[in-house]
């Protein structure tokens, strides 16, 4: 309980728990770190019972920062604001929930930085060691294998830079069952949104890209019919190889 950080990954032993429970009525933020392999139940709380008003609830507490890990987890928000993080995909494990509780939750999604090359390699004709430029591999992120509610913002980063070999992807699968509960999408340095249903539904959602990001794709052979009721979320639609279509509204 309390404000401060708890770190599970940097405990020498941790097994056997079935679920962790942070409150924090603070004032002051407290964070997180959820440890690989660590199957949980995970409660959040800012002390004060769960509000059953309309979403999103705004308490005095401090708000509680998450970091994921590689391990199947059930998290329940409750009416402080909570944020949510993981930096590979591997964190966002299948058959997981992330329930965002009363607050103003966001769920947050970076490029993973494994590298597919060593940065020095020995040029074999002179012996020296040479500068390889990383290469990256594109981050993909299937938010419909998971169930996400009560989250009203998602963010994604992706790695732009000029050179080639510097640039990776941050993909971000939905539908709308994903998107439900998200009211604000912010795609940033090469992050996109993409989806493989017939028909995904972006009306009252707010959606920017920043630094080369913000493209919405479709994955379907027969294509996606996108419904939108912004001008600016229309223009980001890029379409797939199927018969795509952009519905109008407003």
């Amino acid at each position: 309980s309390g404000s401060g950080s708890f770190n599970l990954a940097g405990l020498s032993q941790f097994a056997g728990f079935e679920e962790v429970r942070l409150t924090n009525a603070s004032s002051s933020s407290a964070s997180l770190v959820l440890r690989d392999g660590a199957d949980l139940k995970v409660t959040l709380s800012d002390g004060s019972a769960p509000s059953a008003s309309p979403y999103p609830v705004y308490s005095s507490a401090g708000g509680i920062s998450v970091t994921l890990a590689k391990s199947l987890v059930t998290i329940t928000g409750g009416n402080e604001s909570d944020s949510f993080s993981a930096g590979t995909p591997a964190q966002l494990v299948a058959g997981s929930a992330i329930d965002g509780g009363g607050g103003y939750d966001s769920l947050s999604l970076s490029y993973d930085f494994t590298v597919a090359n060593n940065i020095y390699q020995t040029d074999p004709a002179t012996g020296l060691s040479i500068y390889v430029p990383p290469t990256y591999r594109d981050s993909v992120y299937d938010l419909t294998k998971i169930s996400l509610s009560h989250v009203e913002t998602l963010s994604a980063n992706g790695n732009y830079s000029y050179g080639t070999n510097n640039t990776t992807t941050t993909i971000i699968k939905v539908d709308d069952a994903s998107l439900k509960d998200v009211s604000s999408i912010s795609l940033n340095s090469s992050a996109i949104l993409t989806t493989d249903a017939a028909a995904l539904d972006l009306s009252g959602k707010s959606i920017s890209g920043y630094s080369g990001g913000g493209a919405i794709t479709s994955s379907n052979a027969l294509g996606t019919t996108f419904t939108v009721n912004s001008a600016a979320v229309a223009t980001l639609i890029q379409g797939g190889a199927g018969q795509d279509t952009v519905v109008v509204t407003g």
